[in-house]
């Protein structure tokens, strides 16, 4: 901003780490028990001081009679009881902010706390009430006492977006409304959580500006791991019966000491006495290999900072995806090898590298003349049907992406029009302007004047829009004539956890083996490769050239050009970043964007960009049905292996963000299992559905139970009206030759109903009833998860549930009954369910590292285990791999995400070299898994909590982990102690009295030396606090009488008052007030034209780590 010309007054911090330290002590958010904290807060951090009179002022100006009446009820006259003090004689409100010249920097308020207490409950995701006197005040604050020309939201996501009102078109009485004003808003916004990123666009105006998410890189082995990785590979190739033996008892050993077999669901006598069986074996060596590819992130990203060169072509190879991979393979003659699907990686890192370096081109691989050919037919198919500005290119692009797709038609056109005169200039026959199907032989026979027409070129970069590189279908829809509508008996055999039929490569890895059978196939190169550097490295001139036919060419072709469109898009993200936040400051234009991780969806970058959704109405997408049938076929048949029977109801999550990724792929999911399917006309509108005959679907039609959350319920509220008819008209269906456990569950949940005391008529109406979420214009989330973290304030799990059930009540079919709550009757309507899935496509997050996942399907799970005494098994639909959709089973994806980043030497030390943010955000995980302990304490394990301790306390990797998180954030240690602690206070974990008191004196060692985070875990919770301090003096103890006594001042410093605070007396908004003017330094206008003077940074993620945690800076999930 300062480079740009705006006035910062002189006074910006020299550096990251001074201006962390300015925002810690002056910027702070503080709980309602630290009233020490706040005392020094109100001496030294140098708060705005909002006489009370000037905000009763601009109280009654922005908002009405109704919503003033409803505040002072709730919060008391003004100015309330929070974030209040004294001064000169007058009451005023405290409003925290660090001002630069004619930009402030301001902590986001926090909005209530989830406490048992049901005035305690509201959470980040909304609430049904008015906001506090605190929040309100900061917010008019800015837009009147700063008078502040624009407001930026720093961090994704705040609560701003999520406050009571209407979903869409809101009127002057909804809270964002009230609180944004008509100040304009910018909100930088991570390019995967596309989903919240329309809330914030929706709800409170926000002209989203994307930004990329941290790098991404391979998980990698380590430690025992990389051993049983080294004993798998020795056990597959020995042939001594006597050395066989003893290496499957090594490996058996192994998988018991790592506690690997609830990774991949072996039998509880695994590991014990009985040695593993060579099935078993091939799971682990499956799940070894696996974890060896998955995708984690390296580190975090930073606004406007640039991935390392190594950062980008290790993001840039995992862009590529599964077709490019699977190219790949057919180049270097291994598209039958389905051993060597593991190293796929391995075959395209040199690639990568190499064309990132210049030491590899297109040149290497093809004749100059035919290179020429095969450029000049890619951009004859690229090029528009028609010369006009818009081009006739549009009529084959989908509705939801015309708007990306205008922004480069133009410049498509002029690159076409450019080539085409180039051509006839050239001397290029008629036939090759107006089609290429002679183009290839006419260019081999006149070299000189192809090499003149195309020597101005450069490397095509296609830009293809989102409708024509649907991500994670692509790999799907090429096998699906042999693969489409077919039914059950299709997913019946085998295990089916990794994908079937064209994903049987990854199933089987050691069932076909053509490595070396020494035949080249059809678009193969003439030789196997066996050292793949030496294939792709510095001998590229004398390789055998690509043979195949030109579809195989152009794609391999297209391969090179995408990893240097994909690494370009990465270097040029960062500083676009900034310049478009400048941009949209200065009342600019900010081109638009689809939304995903890079991984996921490569049109997401280069980032700087305002994201935008799909149309709903053309979801499911056709590729989207496929796939979705696909997963809904695996989850099924999974279950029926393991039971013997057909799950009876099945349980889905449906998310804003995952349905925008997947386009519907979850409502397909839901859609086959009941046995209907998507009626599309010509515009690919799906407007109705149909059944599919019994004959046809060859199983059950298999009952469901929806959870909405409040962003799908916004932007799909016509997905949600199509399945509740769909789900009416199956439940309504005569006998068939397939069992209707819809009508099964219908009729069952009519008879509870009567039993609950709901007359005959409601009770039937109401029977039919799959879809709930929070009530309508209410929560955007569950209301769990403060309830949650707050251990002291429930003690059995059923109290949770309840709250869920509660919260998460609303019913979602039609007007009548829209957003509103009967009693019993989600419980009613979930008795049956067996199964719990949860859509997964972005791979920033693990059910470990975003809590909305342990708040969600979490929830679920823990109501319908208090509601029918069942444990739900849960399954991920997992499309994060483009190409490879696969179900994959809640504990084992729980598991596994602790094993590729918690535990993971090389995940830690890539968040080390981060900021303290990065240190909060491993706190926030280990919090997450004893979430996940609470809600589904089956899936938690105490062995994971034994190795947490031994990562971070006992250091197991030897990366200084104490060191590193007192010189980063020592805050986030003392909440990750007090977390592993309450894990144990409540019963979960049972570690011996030794760890306790490590734990313990940990916690009170760094309290001593840093002061309190004051969290509510560390100041907040009392029962901890009494279970803490009874370690620190238990028989056994070692800690230091000094480092108690310390511990024990620094709490009371931030608990207790020094003195009795005075009493602010509020002001009734009847009497007439005179407006006050603040004692603030007149803010100067800036000294350039073209720049607005006034912005507020309201920072919204957790940069104050001495202060109450509010959520990740780097929100990477979304619901």
């Amino acid at each position: 901003l300062e480079t740009e010309g705006y006035d910062l007054g002189g006074s910006v911090p020299e550096s990251p780490e001074a201006l962390f330290e300015l925002i810690q002590k002056r910027g702070k958010t503080l709980g309602q028990w630290a009233i020490g904290s706040y005392e020094q807060f109100l001496q030294e951090a140098e708060p705005e001081f909002i006489p009370a009179a000037t905000y009763a002022n601009w109280f009654k100006k922005a908002l009405s009679e109704k919503r003033q009446k409803e505040t002072i009820e709730l919060w008391g006259p003004i100015p309330g009881k929070q974030m209040v003090a004294e001064h000169d004689g007058l009451p005023h409100l405290a409003v925290s902010r660090i001002q630069l010249g004619n930009v402030v920097i301001m902590p986001q308020p926090t909005v209530g706390g989830g406490g048992e207490d049901e005035g305690e409950v509201k959470t980040i995701h909304g609430t049904d009430q008015a906001a506090p006197h605190f929040y309100l005040g900061a917010y008019l604050w800015a837009q009147h006492g700063f008078d502040a020309d624009a407001i930026i939201h720093l961090g994704t996501h705040g609560s701003l977006e999520f406050t009571y009102g209407k979903s869409a078109c809101l009127s002057r009485d909804c809270w964002p409304d009230i609180l944004i004003g008509e100040v304009p808003h910018i909100y930088p916004y991570i390019i995967n959580n596309v989903g919240e990123a329309l809330v914030a666009k929706r709800r409170s105006y926000g002209v989203t500006v994307s930004h990329l998410t941290p790098p991404f890189t391979e998980s990698g082995l380590y430690g025992d791991l990389s051993m049983l990785h080294e004993k798998l590979h020795v056990f597959e190739t020995e042939t001594d019966p006597l050395l066989k033996r003893e290496t499957r008892k090594t490996i058996t050993r192994m998988v018991r000491e790592l506690d690997l077999a609830k990774d991949v669901d072996l039998p509880e006598d695994t590991g014990a006495e009985r040695p593993l069986t060579d099935e078993e074996i091939v799971k682990i060596d499956r799940l070894i290999h696996e974890m060896h590819s998955k995708t984690i992130t390296d580190g975090l990203h930073v606004l406007g900072r640039p991935y390392s060169d190594q950062q980008i072509a290790s993001t840039a190879m995992l862009m590529l995806g599964e077709p490019s991979y699977e190219t790949l393979l057919e180049v270097t003659g291994h598209a039958d090898n389905e051993e060597l699907q593991e190293w796929r990686h391995n075959l395209a890192r040199p690639l990568v590298e190499g064309v990132l370096a210049g030491e590899i081109t297109a040149e290497h691989f093809f004749p100059e003349t035919e290179l020429a050919a095969l450029r000049l037919a890619r951009e004859k198919a690229e090029e528009p049907e028609t010369t006009g500005p818009m081009g006739g290119a549009m009529a084959r692009v989908d509705g939801e992406n015309k708007r990306e797709a205008v922004a480069t038609v133009d410049k498509r056109n002029d690159s076409a029009n450019d080539a085409i005169k180039r051509a006839k200039d050239a001397g290029l026959p008629h036939s090759v302007l107006c089609g290429c199907s002679t183009c290839t032989a006419w260019v081999k026979e006149n070299p000189k004047l192809a090499k003149a027409a195309l020597e101005a070129e450069t490397p095509a970069k296609a830009t293809r829009t989102d409708s024509q590189t649907t991500s994670t279908h692509q790999h799907v829809d090429r096998a699906d004539d042999k693969h489409g509508d077919h039914d059950h008996r299709d997913h019946e055999h085998g295990d089916h956890e990794h994908g079937d039929h064209d994903h049987r490569d990854h199933d089987h890895p050691h069932e076909h083996s053509h490595a070396h059978d020494g035949h080249a196939h059809a678009g193969h190169i003439h030789e196997t490769p066996v050292d793949l550097n030496t294939f792709w490295g510095a001998n590229a001139r004398s390789r055998p050239k690509i043979n195949g036919d030109e579809e195989f060419k152009l794609a391999f072709l297209q391969v090179l050009d995408d990893i240097q469109q994909y690494a370009d898009g990465l270097r040029n993200s960062p500083k676009l970043e900034l310049d478009r936040i400048a941009v949209a400051l200065s009342g600019g234009y900010v081109p638009p964007s689809s939304g995903g991780d890079a991984l996921f969806n490569p049109q997401a970058v280069p980032t700087g960009r305002n994201l935008y959704s799909i149309n709903a109405e053309h979801t499911p997408s056709e590729e989207a049905w496929r796939v979705g049938k696909l997963l809904a076929g695996q989850i099924v048949a999974r279950h029926k292996a393991q039971t013997g029977q057909w799950p009876k109801q099945v349980a889905f999550t449906l998310w804003g963000s995952e349905f925008i990724r997947g386009k519907g792929t979850t409502l397909a999911e839901i859609m086959y299992l009941i046995g209907v399917r998507p009626v599309r006309n010509s515009r690919g509108t799906v407007y109705d559905v149909e059944l599919i005959p019994a004959e046809e679907l060859g199983r059950p039609r298999i009952d469901v139970l929806v959870q909405t959350s409040g962003q799908f319920r916004d932007a799909g509220a016509s997905r949600i009206a199509l399945l509740d008819t769909a789900i009416t008209m199956v439940a309504e269906l005569p006998d068939e030759s397939i069992p209707n456990f819809v009508r099964d569950g219908t009729a069952a949940t009519e008879q509870e109903l009567k039993k609950l005391g709901f007359a005959p008529k409601e009770a039937r109406e109401l029977s039919t009833a799959r879809i709930f979420g929070s009530a309508a214009n209410q929560s955007y989330g569950t209301g769990i998860m403060g309830m949650v973290e707050k251990g002291d304030t429930w003690e059995d799990e059923s109290q949770i549930a309840n709250r869920y059930m509660r919260n998460m009540g609303g019913i979602y079919r039609d007007e009548k009954t829209w957003g509103t709550f009967k009693e019993g009757l989600l419980g009613a309507a979930m008795q049956g369910t067996e199964v719990v899935v949860q859509p997964r496509s972005s791979n920033t997050w693990g059910p470990l590292s975003l809590d909305h996942v342990y708040e969600f399907m979490g929830g679920m799970t823990a109501s319908i285990r208090n509601k029918t005494g069942n444990d739900p098994v849960g399954y991920f639909s997992d499309l994060r791999t483009r190409g490879r959709p696969q179900s994959t089973t809640a504990v084992a994806a729980i598991r596994e995400d602790a094993r590729t980043t918690l535990w993971n030497p090389k995940y830690l030390r890539g968040m080390q070299n981060e900021g303290p943010g990065a240190a909060a955000d491993l706190t926030e995980t280990v919090r997450n898994m004893y979430g996940w302990n609470v809600m589904q304490p089956s899936a938690i394990d105490e062995e994971m909590w034994d190795e947490t301790y031994r990562v971070f306390v006992d250091d197991k990797h030897q990366l200084a982990m104490r060191e590193y998180f007192e010189e980063k954030n020592p805050y986030a240690l003392q909440d990750m102690t007090s977390v592993m602690l309450e894990t144990a206070r409540k019963g979960y974990w049972a570690p011996s009295e030794e760890v306790l008191q490590k734990l313990a004196q940990l916690h009170a060692e760094l309290v001593a030396k840093f002061g309190a985070a004051c969290s509510y875990e560390t100041c907040g919770n009392r029962k901890l606090q009494e279970f803490l301090n009874a370690k620190l003096v238990a028989p056994g103890s070692e800690i230091a009488a000094d480092v108690l006594d310390a511990y024990a001042a620094s709490l009371a410093a931030v608990l207790e008052s020094a003195q009795p605070m005075p009493e602010v007396e509020g002001i009734e908004l009847e009497e007439k007030t005179e407006v006050v003017e603040n004692e603030q330094p007149a803010i100067q206008p800036v000294q350039t034209m073209a720049l607005a003077g006034c912005i507020v940074l309201l920072v919204v993620g957790t940069l104050l780590v001495g202060g109450r945690r509010t959520k990740k800076s780097n929100h990477l999930g979304g619901v």
